[in-house]
């Protein structure tokens, strides 16, 4: 998707190229961030709660009705019939996963 010289938050295209790159790193490891499960997720049954974790490592699901600005930052992944949200926060530096 080409994205207009500045896009209207102010960012330039390198910029975020660059988000982009540090939300997709993130989201891909857990590593360089801090993971933030609401009580319900914590509540899942391990292996419930590991399979959503794992979908929230793999999703590439990006298109312009759910990601506006391109930086990789929201997406919701299904798990056992259940639809879960995840999103990164850049100035807490924390992926949420909620229901």
């Amino acid at each position: 998707m080409a994205l207009p010289a500045n896009d209207n938050r102010g960012a330039t295209p390198a910029a975020t190229d660059r988000i982009r790159s540090l939300n997709d790193r993130f989201r891909r490891s857990f590593v360089g961030g801090h993971v933030v499960e609401t009580a319900g997720v914590v509540a899942l049954p391990e292996g419930e709660r590991i399979a959503l974790l794992l979908e929230v490592r793999r999703d590439t699901c990006f298109e312009v009705s759910n990601d506006p600005y391109s930086e990789h930052d929201f997406g919701a992944v299904e798990v056992g019939g259940v639809c879960f949200f995840w999103s990164i926060n850049e100035d807490r530096g924390a992926l949420a996963v909620r229901r």
